[in-house]
């Protein structure tokens, strides 16, 4: 074991970090030959507000420049690729722009551009820039990231080589702060990165913002593997141009959790007309069926007057509530929608209403009985998700659910759900096509 490397983990020790030994088996990407080599390691806990994350350091030839860094002070901020520390007065969070490259130096030539970095040809420019304070006692800084959070944003997942780990980062980092627990950071980081890159983004037209905890918005990207060779058949349906393009767009927005959810909305939401149309003629239909139905009797007349209510656009019939009820009854059979909550058991505990683990919305699955219909159970919690994360500010009923909100996590289960019912529904709206 080298000197720095004993160095470090007596001073985690020294600052009360949990530790314990890792001795991984990986490969030396130094070698000629890729050998594979067992390495001396520890995998250091660094916490994370009333939580944790981990960290693993090797004992390899980055050693020498992780001792030289103070990151044991530091601790991580939630929701976000950030950390801060109470004891070195620094909060600092990498920052991200939203094109096809996100590599540190085409974000480092970005902020050049933005910042108005027009050096000479024979000089470089600034790893960094200083934004204007907004008291004269806090000092920020755009550019490149501090060694501190290289360490900690690049040793947060175990290693198949031995080098090259440590990863520059573009970061907003803000110095001179008075802060003492988790939430007091997280404010600040909000308050003053939001502050600066929407400036930045008014005056440039370019989005640049905080970056969101990749350890979150990876599990919305896990999917489950489908075989390599399907049987493809010859085209037979073509399906509403208009909600394949949202059908693509939920497809291809999985960085995007809560827009992902709204684009399959929209597609349940297109064909709310149709639906609901059906459902009003069913239940005119059963009404006039009735034989103590009294065209004279005017109670009876409301109850036709009722049903045929349309919305403000003159569309649908209804409410947004019974609207989704008749597109889901019309498109998916009870037999369906049974088989897709029971495919995995965490699946299945999750949405049951008799388990007690902690969800987005309060409307649970009742699999008790399995003649029961679930589709009603089902319109009602796709119903409160769509009202938790499209509220309006005054509604005091429902907490709004943001892209940094802590349960942000809990929601890969719910996307699950709507983009199997948003297939179906889709499934259901095809028509034969005809070339």
């Amino acid at each position: 074991m080298s000197k720095s490397f004993e160095s470090i983990v007596k001073r985690c020790e020294e600052s009360g970090l949990k530790i314990k030994n890792w001795t991984p088996t990986i490969v030396d990407s130094e070698g000629s030959d890729n050998e594979v080599k067992k390495y001396n390691g520890v995998i250091i806990q660094i916490p994370e507000g009333r939580e944790s994350k981990n960290i693993f350091l090797l004992d390899d030839p980055e050693i020498k420049n992780i001792v030289k860094t103070k990151f044991e002070k530091y601790k991580f901020i939630k929701s976000y690729e950030a950390i801060w520390s109470q004891e070195l007065k620094i909060i600092e969070c990498e920052i991200q722009t939203d094109t096809l490259m996100q590599s540190t130096s085409f974000m480092q030539k970005r902020l050049n551009y933005i910042l108005g970095a027009a050096e000479e040809i024979d000089h470089q420019p600034p790893k960094y820039y200083e934004f204007p304070s907004p008291n004269g006692e806090l000092k920020i800084f755009l550019g490149e990231g501090s060694n501190e959070f290289s360490v900690l944003s690049s040793c947060k997942r175990e290693v198949f080589f031995s080098s090259g780990r440590l990863r520059s980062r573009t970061t907003l980092r803000i110095e001179g702060v008075n802060i003492n627990t988790h939430d007091e950071a997280l404010s600040y980081l909000l308050k003053i990165g939001n502050s600066v890159l929407f400036q930045i983004d008014l005056a440039s037209n370019i989005p640049i913002h905080l970056t969101f905890d990749r350890d979150v918005f990876k599990e919305f990207r896990k999917g489950k593997a489908k075989k390599r060779a399907p049987v493809l058949n010859p085209p037979k349906f073509e399906y509403d141009q208009e909600v394949m393009s949202l059908y693509w767009y939920a497809r291809t927005s999985s960085k995007m959790p809560l827009l992902q959810f709204l684009a399959y909305y929209q597609i349940l939401e297109f064909y709310f007309p149709q639906y609901s149309y059906k459902d009003a003629q069913q239940k005119i239909k059963n009404l006039f069926k009735d034989p103590t139905f009294d065209i004279n009797k005017d109670n009876d007349i409301a109850q036709i007057l009722n049903i045929i209510k349309v919305s403000s656009k003159g569309k649908t019939f209804g409410d947004e509530r019974s609207q989704l009820k008749a597109t889901i009854q019309s498109c998916i059979d009870n037999e369906s929608l049974w088989s897709f909550y029971h495919e995995s058991k965490e699946r299945e505990e999750f949405f049951d209403i008799q388990a007690k683990n902690k969800g987005l919305v309060k409307q649970k699955i009742s699999f008790s009985n399995k003649e029961s219909d679930i589709r009603n159970d089902t319109s009602l919690r796709i119903y409160e998700m769509r009202c938790r994360i499209v509220h309006t500010k005054d509604d005091d009923e429902l907490d709004l659910i943001l892209p940094t909100s802590p349960d942000i996590s809990l929601i890969k289960n719910d996307l699950e759900l709507i983009e199997f019912v948003a297939r179906k529904v889709l499934i259901a709206g095809g028509r034969q096509l005809i070339i």
